[in-house]
């Protein structure tokens, strides 16, 4: 019996408008007939470890007097798709591509690890989500002045593609070599993609996001989408993207998209749980002191309340702006070591704002990078193993409910929830991700030589070219566009 398993499927997200932007800047375009000179702005999403999705097609009964049957079972409210999908933690990369604002240190020319915001906390996670002008051009009022990046401020509305390869080999083939004379354009379309079978989902919204960890697993993120169409196709090339136009609810025949080829572009694997790192500013009380309680599992997450813009007239809605306000939640359970003084009048009495930092640090086994032969094809930027690959601030908390737990044979246990909310206006609280974004070029090279003949004539020349090494020593620079 033939079967599908997680080897042969990939997932990808693009914008949902068109998908392919010059290197030499303008206005993304439709057309990938010259792939020298085109970004593809479909991109991989890593380490993803589960996917679903559920169509809901919603039929209103007509029933009148005179007969007990039902009328006609007609659809009146646009169909909704369900769609969501959890990953392995292991930078920011998928977090950004999926449109939240994250801090990160910047290597693309001409940059060499400055941050993108000057402040961690200096946007909101979900500004992207909150602009009101979808057509916006303007960039960010600090951070990088590449055209390329971001095309515009509004960063909701996404489209997801699932590619599933027929013949059910690995969908990732691994690294080639390449010809550095000419443009690579292995990470622009995969020569493959016409051999592939294709879910793609149109006009998503992100409406939760969580992230947890705890001992004895890997930290995780799970997202979940409302979609408004799903298309089924036999091909990942040539494919029309699965946006609508909501009035008629038909779809675009010029945006054309094709799926890039994946590559293995993250040096990280993924994160420990003993590589974690959990602080509070001063938290004490109730019985307990967060300086000798062994913190066991946190999980960070928010829903993202949407108001569906129906309009009559048209099929699908307009859009689904976000609700304010925007609760984010903290979840904490940890082993008591030591009582602490304290009482609950108190705790009322001062209605304290706490801050907690999770840092998730680089493993400590990863193999140092190497700055002698092979010739380097760039600087190395993994030499400061003290720096975060992620840093989760979570600002200005109130403590909604604590418990404590005892029973034979079982340690003292402690779980607490906090809150704050996520609100672009007011940037002294809420919660920010910052960290590495690892969508990068990691390549070492040797430098070959060889001896051929001059244009057809008898005369020998030396030859010399750069040939790519399977390795993830080196870092050259990020991806442009990143995101």
């Amino acid at each position: 019996m033939s079967r599908i398993i997680y080897n042969a499927e990939g997932l990808f997200v693009g914008p949902s408008g068109s998908n392919f932007l010059d290197y030499v800047g303008g206005e993304p375009h439709d057309s990938y007939a010259n792939p020298l000179t085109t970004h593809n702005l479909i991109k991989q999403i890593d380490r993803v470890q589960a996917l679903s999705y559920d169509i809901s097609v919603p039929h209103t009964q007509v029933t009148q007097f005179n007969t007990r049957s039902v009328v006609s079972r007609p659809i009146i409210n646009a169909p909704e798709v369900s769609f969501s999908f959890s990953y392995l933690v292991s930078d920011v990369s998928n977090e950004a591509k999926m449109g939240l604002y994250v801090n990160y240190a910047q290597f693309e020319e001409p940059y060499s690890g400055s941050p993108f915001f000057s402040n961690n906390t200096g946007q909101s996670l979900i500004s992207g989500f909150a602009a009101e002008d979808e057509t916006n051009k303007q960039h960010y009022q600090e951070g990088t002045s590449d055209p390329y990046f971001p095309n515009q401020s509004f960063r909701d509305k996404k489209n997801y593609y699932l590619a599933v390869r027929s013949d059910k080999e690995d969908l990732y083939t691994g690294t080639n070599l390449e010809d550095l004379t000419k443009r690579d354009n292995q990470d622009f379309v995969d020569t493959d993609a016409p051999n592939h079978n294709l879910i793609s989902f149109g006009r998503c919204y992100m409406n939760s996001y969580s992230t947890e960890a705890s001992v004895g697993d890997f930290p995780l993120a799970n997202v979940s989408f409302v979609a408004e169409n799903v298309m089924f196709e036999t091909s990942g090339s040539g494919f029309l993207s699965p946006m609508i136009e909501p009035k008629s609810g038909n779809q675009f025949n010029n945006l054309n998209s094709v799926l890039p080829k994946r590559q293995s572009r993250n040096p990280i694997s993924v994160v420990r749980p003993g590589d974690i790192n959990f602080t509070t500013d001063s938290f004490s009380g109730l019985g307990v002191d967060f300086a000798n309680l062994h913190l066991e599992s946190y999980v960070i997450s928010f829903d993202i309340p949407r108001g569906a813009e129906a309009n009559l007239g048209h099929k699908f809605p307009i859009s689904r702006k976000v609700n304010f306000p925007v609760p984010v939640q903290l979840s904490i359970n940890g082993i008591v070591e030591n009582m602490s003084s304290g009482s609950l009048i108190d705790l009322v009495n001062l209605n304290q704002d706490y801050d907690f930092s999770i840092t998730l640090s680089m493993p400590r086994n990863c193999d140092t990078p190497s700055t002698g032969e092979p010739i380097q094809a760039g600087s190395t930027t993994f030499e400061n193993r003290d720096d975060p690959l992620i840093k989760y601030s979570f600002n200005k908390a109130k403590l909604d409910a604590f418990n404590y737990d005892t029973a034979i044979g079982d340690n003292k246990n402690f779980s607490a929830s906090f809150s704050t909310e996520l609100d672009p206006d007011d940037l002294t609280r809420g919660f920010f991700i910052s960290g590495l974004l690892g969508d990068r070029k990691l390549e070492d090279f040797h430098l070959l030589e060889t001896t051929d003949a001059m244009d057809g004539g008898t005369g020998d020349f030396e030859r010399f070219h750069l040939e790519l090494e399977e390795s993830n020593g080196l870092l050259v620079d990020n991806y442009i566009p990143l995101y």
